[in-house]
């Protein structure tokens, strides 16, 4: 193993209280995994908050463990906490591409000798320094927000969008921010640490200690708390908005309307599981044991600041209820409806009974949500339950926990579900272009992929809410088809003339996708704003996958619309004919025509 001691400069200071760095061999990492371990040796206590963390569900934290350590002198003897991974490229997904941001601050010294040179301590802090807008260049961000993986890629693009996002002014500041941050991650793992009383971590004290994870599915930044060594330290009473009254622009964040219920919700649900006397009390007494040392002033400490915290985030129950159109039937000309009603901050999520769906409502303020549902042709009954933090009915709410309107549909339209829109074909390794594809300028064999899209519904289907997000990137609202016709086929391609000049029959081609699609496989989602998923593919190009449509010129087929999980492989097959089938329904269960089709089933 490689050995190094570590630490800041205040643990520096004395030999006593620095830490340990191990990097273990590349073939005998640490539990089979880590291949650097850390023991810190000053405030051991952070264990307790870790612990309660990793039993929070939804804040990125590590493993710890106490470790006795033997050291090279006496003084280096004792407990150690040891930490296993942190939030490198071994942690995070896709972490050679998806950045990850370590916010460090800046430091000043305070003392010089009589030759005016700089001491290294005592230092201090630019305490203002804050998130904010410095511009477009990349260079401005770059000593106080480093990057820690992905560095090859130097892509500093979504934490200025983020800065920028949190200079916005009050009255557009939500919308800003929800474009580039998850406020859900951000609320809860703020939460916590609030409840926690932890200090010298930004936004609470001295801006640092904080880390950004850029996340690769929707570019969103998570946030990553990053040494949490001054646990309980603030006062058991202390605010749960700007403690210190440092008006960082993150406090700005967890006042905005809807984003404040959010942070009390998280806060109250915490304080319900994990952050209470009794939790508190079986773990630390646990860790005690283990440790050798006393955690009662801790025990107490969560007790008092649960019973304040509690206080302080909730303002009571609100009735769940639809207000539109004071709750009474009503009738539009669209294949959904925006519902509005209000619920108190314990309501996290909408589930709609029929479908079973569930949804984040858009919050207009802390007690008024919106929520679009998709519509069928003609009467929907519609019930709305309120789902707490914990995934199940609010009982704070009950029996007021639920609400039901009908809302007739007068469009013979339906909205996309997964019951009536199904991917139906994939050609994501095309042929080799034949002589006269090259001579019209078609060289790349990739020009000629598509994904085919069916309505398997009675009627016709909007496509205007979806979208692909995975693999491939399409907005449905864009295209010039609005409808799809009941056992209409559509293609997405990659080359909208490569595939016409392939394929004389003049497949209904929709519109151009962004990207392409991998020949080793990978997941591909189709998505509706108004009912989440409607189909999710991981395909490959290996068994139990068909291998044939990797490369010989085959495409990937749905043997039947009615296979409940696309994601298996004994649902597909590669096409009865060479460059597949775009825009015929006959794959389906060897079905020679739509009405055929229909017969069968």
């Amino acid at each position: 193993c490689g050995v190094r001691l570590r630490g800041s400069m205040f643990s520096r200071n004395g030999g006593g209280e620095s830490g340990i760095n191990i990097k273990m061999p590349a073939d005998q990492r640490f539990r089979g995994i880590q291949p650097t371990i850390i023991l810190r040796r000053r405030n051991p206590q952070e264990i307790l908050v870790k612990h309660m963390a990793n039993q929070a569900v939804g804040v990125p934290t590590s493993y710890n463990d106490f470790v006795e350590v033997r050291g090279y002198r006496s003084g280096q003897n004792g407990l150690l906490r040891m930490e296993m991974a942190r939030f490198g490229e071994n942690y995070v997904e896709n972490g050679d591409s998806s950045p990850v941001f370590k916010m460090e601050g800046i430091r000043e010294f305070q003392t010089s000798n009589g030759s005016g040179v700089k001491q290294p301590m005592p230092i201090g802090w630019i305490r203002t320094y804050d998130f904010g807008d410095l511009g477009d260049d990349k260079e401005q961000y770059r000593h106080v927000i480093r990057m820690i993986s992905a560095r090859k890629q130097d892509d500093y693009s979504r934490v200025i969008a983020m800065c920028k996002a949190f200079s916005a002014p009050d009255d557009q500041l939500r919308e800003a921010v929800e474009a580039v941050i998850d406020t859900d991650e951000w609320s809860r793992s703020l939460a916590i640490q609030m409840l926690c009383g932890i200090a010298d971590v930004y936004p609470i004290e001295n801006p640092h200690n904080f880390n950004l994870y850029v996340r690769p599915t929707d570019q969103k930044i998570v946030a990553i708390p990053w040494d949490w060594d001054f646990t309980f330290n603030l006062g058991p009473t202390s605010r749960i908005i700007d403690p210190n009254n440092s008006r960082k622009n993150l406090w700005r964040v967890l006042q905005a309307p809807g984003i404040n219920r959010l942070y009390r919700g998280h806060l109250l649900d915490l304080i319900d599981t994990i952050f209470n006397e009794p939790y508190a009390r079986k773990w630390f007494e646990h860790y005690s044991s283990v440790a050798g040392v006393s955690y009662n002033s801790q025990i107490n400490y969560v007790a008092s600041r649960a019973s304040s915290v509690r206080g302080q985030a909730s303002e009571g129950p609100s009735v769940f209820a639809i207000q539109t159109n004071d709750g009474d039937a009503l009738s539009v000309e669209a294949p959904q409806v925006t519902l509005r009603g209000t619920a108190g901050v314990r309501v996290r999520t909408l589930r709609h009974e029929e479908t079973g769906r569930e949804y984040r409502p858009d919050w207009i303020d802390d007690v008024v949500w919106e929520v679009t549902l998709p519509l069928t042709a003609g009467e929907n009954a519609i019930t709305i339950q309120a789902l707490d933090f914990k995934g199940s009915k609010g009982s704070l709410f009950a029996p007021a926990g639920k609400d039901s309107i009908t809302v007739t549909n007068t469009n013979s339209v339906d909205a996309p579900s997964p019951d009536n829109l199904v991917i139906s074909e994939i050609m994501y390794h095309p042929a080799t272009p034949i002589e006269a594809e090259v001579t019209a300028g078609f060289e790349d064999q990739d020009s000629f992929e598509f994904i085919e899209i069916t309505n398997v519904g009675p009627r016709p289907i909007d496509l205007r809410s979806l979208s692909f997000t995975n693999g491939i990137t399409l907005d449905f609202a864009t295209l010039d088809t609005k409808e799809l016709l009941p056992g209409e086929v559509g293609l997405i391609v990659s080359d909208a003339k490569a595939i016409e000049l392939r394929y004389p029959s003049k497949p209904l081609i929709l519109g151009v996708y962004e990207g392409n699609l991998a020949n080793s496989g990978e997941r591909l989602t189709l998505e509706s704003s108004l009912g989440g998923m409607i189909q999710s593919v991981a395909y490959g190009d290996s068994s139990p996958w068909p291998e044939a449509p990797d490369g010989s010129g085959v495409s990937l087929t749905l043997k039947s619309p009615t296979a409940e999980d696309l994601g298996n492989p004994v649902a597909w097959t590669a096409s009865r004919q060479p460059l597949g089938t775009p825009g015929v329904i006959e794959t389906f269960v060897n079905a020679s025509s739509f009405a055929d089709w229909v017969s069968a089933m």
